[in-house]
């Protein structure tokens, strides 16, 4: 009875990824060995996307607490009650998500209880949440917190600043390099904060703790 060749008969099929787009396709190389089985060689996944973490609350919304005493439009009803409070959309919110998602994976961070970031999320993101990586309630740029009232705000808009400086985050070798020389949002607390006092026991605390 004749054994089997060392040549172990292969047969090499060059197939376009369906999903790709016509000039961006990928191809693999797919090889058939006698036992009919297939296993893809080289495979090209593309680049790995990076990991965006946003924020919930003053970046996607503005969440009011309802017996908290601030300007909100009286004429603007909220996109949701969840609870006791108020969730306020942001414009161009479902749009800007629709960006991330294409460029990056997303994940959710807020402090508030599950729940409520759960139902948050119902409302700001239809048709999307099941895209979302993860959401966590606990930390990165800090841009200026949304308010309702806020006029003429396009941060999330295709030329707005949060926008354009993720597509320069989308092509960064080093995020950390990128995000340490590229400063953006909100300043980190110093000596100079109106309640530096109340921050530097908290840090001076937090290192006792350590110890």
């Amino acid at each position: 009875m004749a054994g089997k060749s060392e040549d172990t008969k292969k047969k090499a099929v060059l197939l376009n990824d369906s999903d790709s787009d016509s000039e961006n396709e990928k191809q693999k190389e797919v090889v058939e060995d006698d036992t009919g089985l297939l296993s893809l060689m080289n495979l090209n996944l593309g680049p790995k996307k990076k990991l965006l973490v946003l924020s919930l609350g003053g970046l996607l919304c503005h969440r009011v607490f309802h017996k908290e005493k601030t300007t909100v439009p009286i004429r603007r009803k909220p996109d949701a009650v969840i609870g006791n409070y108020k969730i306020y959309k942001r414009s161009h919110c479902t749009e800007f998500m629709k960006f991330c998602f294409e460029r990056f994976e997303v994940g959710i961070w807020s402090s508030a209880r599950e729940w409520s970031m759960t139902n948050s999320l119902d409302c700001i993101m239809v048709g999307l949440k099941s895209k979302v990586l993860f959401a966590w309630p606990n930390t990165a740029v800090f841009p200026t917190d949304y308010k309702a009232y806020t006029v003429n705000d396009d941060a999330l808009g295709p030329e707005g600043e949060l926008r354009l400086y993720l597509e320069g985050l989308v092509d960064a070798e080093d995020v950390p390099s990128y995000v340490k020389d590229h400063s953006f949002g909100q300043p980190a607390i110093t000596s100079m904060h109106p309640d530096w006092e109340f921050y530097s026991k908290v840090i001076r605390r937090h290192r006792q703790a350590e110890d």
